[in-house]
């Protein structure tokens, strides 16, 4: 049995075919960019092309399984940080993601080009079910990476995880609580407040004024005015929307942040590989109101709903 952990994009090939079978044990978080993923799908990938069975030590997602939200991947935009057609939160364990890779013909052909299937084996868990969030199933949390500290951290790269890529602004890291912080040395708080909401509370964020310093990445030992972001136990929390509307509010503040020739080209494909699409990217940066805004970051996901219904292992 051979066990893989971390990001393997090119698995030993060698090394799976003297096995008796793949093991995969990872802790994902339930972010489409996120690239354990990846590694997943490279390492049943190479177990279809060497007629070896894969076990899935399934574990929790850690927002639940109930949250789904934003676009589905574009076809041809395939990378590491986007493998398969899901939307950026998926809302599914990765035995489900497996078995939907697998049965979907997602892991491509061989070489006489017929759909490779791999024999996939889930070891489910016991006692969690849909509603329940990683706070409610009593385990301990342990990083999955250094910007993944703990569960908030995850709900905040949900949130925020895509504008870092534009190195536009700080997104918390190089501070304590990285994803859960944005701003600036200049950031006005209290107008871009006033753009998103009455009070503190937005779509399941309560956002609290702050001031921080990052010792590393984006203002490295400025001082930054900003937003903290605080997070609920919500099975409606929709992340990837409500960071929409979040930048769309900082843009209308901030402007001088949302100059296109600003963005390097590297900046500009990440942003594009890991939102799984150029519109998102286009609109973002234009003089025009986002009037089809919702209905690009939530392209494709109704169908994809109906689509993972198949391959939900649990209630």
């Amino acid at each position: 049995v051979v066990s893989l952990y971390g990001n393997a994009k090119h698995p030993n090939r060698k090394q799976i075919a003297k096995a008796d079978a793949i093991v995969v044990d990872l802790q994902d978080i339930g972010i489409r960019s996120y690239t354990f993923l990846s590694t997943m799908f490279y390492v049943i990938k190479a177990a279809a092309e060497q007629h070896k069975s894969v076990y899935i030590l399934d574990r929790p997602n850690p927002m639940g399984g109930n949250i789904v939200d934003g676009n589905v991947l574009d076809s041809g935009k395939e990378s590491f940080v986007g493998i398969v057609p899901i939307p950026y939160v998926h809302g599914l364990t990765f035995g489900e993601l497996a078995v939907m890779m697998n049965a979907e013909g997602w892991l491509g052909a061989d070489k006489r080009g017929k759909t490779l299937r791999a024999k996939i084996n889930v070891i489910k868990m016991k006692g969690w079910n849909r509603e329940m969030q990683f706070e409610s199933t009593g385990l301990t949390w342990f990083p999955t990476s250094p910007h993944i500290p703990t569960v908030n951290a995850i709900r905040g790269a949900a949130v925020l995880g895509v504008f870092g890529e534009l190195g536009i602004i700080n997104i918390g890291i190089g501070t304590t609580m990285p994803f859960q912080y944005i701003g600036s040395p200049d950031f006005k708080t209290h107008d871009v407040l006033s753009q998103i909401c009455d009070g503190k509370e937005f779509d399941g964020i309560v956002l609290h004024e702050a001031k921080f310093k990052p010792f590393y990445a984006k203002y490295k030992d400025e001082y930054c005015s900003g937003l903290l972001l605080e997070f609920k136990d919500d099975n409606d929390f929709l992340p990837y929307e409500a960071a929409a509307k979040l930048f769309f509010a900082i843009k209308k503040i901030h402007p001088e942040l949302f100059i296109e020739k600003k963005v390097s080209k590297n900046a500009r494909s990440m942003f594009c590989k890991v939102t799984g699409c150029e519109d998102y990217f286009n609109i973002l940066f234009s003089d025009k109101e986002p009037e089809n805004l919702i209905k690009i970051i939530t392209r494709g996901l109704e169908n994809f709903k109906h689509l993972r219904s198949k391959y939900l292992i649990y209630q």
